[in-house]
């Protein structure tokens, strides 16, 4: 397609710099072997474009063409619930809504929240 954008999971954040999605799928353990998180991701980045306060069912038929073998799409769907208020609202509350903070996901260390998640 001539002039057409093609975006991919490179192009939405970076490690430092996670898009809201991002930073939900990491902070609701939305993640297991990784395998169908870029597919996930960005379709919940169309879904949330198109339809940025999705109902559950809607969440499960937007995101029903990515097959996920590890989770059970509980996590999933809680990560785009989250990554949907994110998104919704100026200001993101990262620690169960005490407070605000910049958007900082947790991997092996401590993170903003002041929580280790090993």
């Amino acid at each position: 397609m001539d002039g057409a954008e093609i975006e991919t999971i490179e192009g939405l954040g970076t490690q430092d710099d996670l898009h809201p999605i991002q930073a939900a799928f990491v902070d609701n353990a939305a993640l297991q072997c990784g395998f169908c998180i870029p597919g996930m991701i960005m379709q919940s980045r169309s879904l949330l474009q198109d339809n940025p306060d999705p109902t559950e069912a809607e969440i499960r038929k937007g995101l029903s063409g990515n097959l996920c073998r590890c989770t059970g799409y509980e996590k999933i769907i809680g990560a785009v619930q989250d990554a949907a208020e994110r998104m919704s609202s100026d200001t993101i509350a990262t620690d169960g809504g005490d407070s605000t903070h910049e958007i900082v996901a947790c991997s092996n260390q401590k993170c903003s929240r002041g929580e280790n998640d090993e």
